[in-house]
């Protein structure tokens, strides 16, 4: 498993022992799912460390060129 993918397996607990709703940890794991998946297609880094701006940038460029919505754009980078 990836260390990025490690990351986003404990925030995911994070959030449940924090007692967010289950549809907020629903949407959550479904919008990091994704950044995962369009980031493994981009090449994205495999570690959070390895991240830089033209990496975020990138991302939502994708996801803008897909047709995604800004608030959903706002949603998957506020994570």
């Amino acid at each position: 498993m990836a260390e990025l993918d490690e990351q986003i397996a404990t925030y995911l607990r994070a959030i449940e022992v924090e007692g967010k709703t289950v549809a907020t940890q629903a949407s959550y794991a479904n919008s990091l799912a994704d950044f995962r998946s369009l980031g493994r297609h981009l090449g994205l880094p495999q570690r959070a460390a390895d991240y830089d701006v033209a990496h975020v940038y990138r991302f939502l460029s994708a996801l803008r060129q897909r047709g995604s919505s800004p608030g959903y754009q706002n949603r998957a980078t506020a994570r």
